[in-house]
């Protein structure tokens, strides 16, 4: 399984138990990871679940940047990407993850736009060994 097939399960399986519920839940829900040899998943499991929260709270985009001095450089570009998308008027939540190396990625509940250094490189990497 993959993070967000957790994600889904562990949400559904949540939705309206009482807090005494939910804590033997999760509690279960670490021993089958455990057991699986999944717990290496955890923090892609929790990043998911974050996105659907911030997703729930209203009209929301995920706005990463390689460096916080990129912020200002790339928010009228990451809005553009949005409004060809079809949302409009989206706040934007920021992240920053040096792993970018630049550009940014802007995601909502049902898109992604990807203008990030990493991609770019990636994807002259597949075409060089094809």
């Amino acid at each position: 399984m993959n993070p967000q097939a957790y994600a889904q399960v562990l949400t559904l399986t949540l939705k309206g138990k009482t807090p005494e519920e939910a804590s033997r839940l999760l509690k279960n829900f670490l021993e089958v990871l455990a057991a699986r040899g999944h717990r290496k998943l955890l923090p892609g499991i929790v990043a998911e679940l974050e996105k659907e929260k911030e997703a729930e709270a209203g009209n929301k985009a995920r706005f990463t940047v390689a460096r916080k001095s990129d912020l200002e450089k790339f928010r009228k570009s990451a809005l553009f990407d949005l409004e060809r998308l079809g949302v409009k008027d989206a706040e934007l939540v920021t992240k920053e993850d040096d792993s970018l190396v630049g550009g940014y990625r802007v995601e909502t509940r049902s898109a992604m736009v990807d203008r990030t250094h990493k991609r770019a490189l990636l994807d002259l990497y597949r075409k060089l060994i094809a």
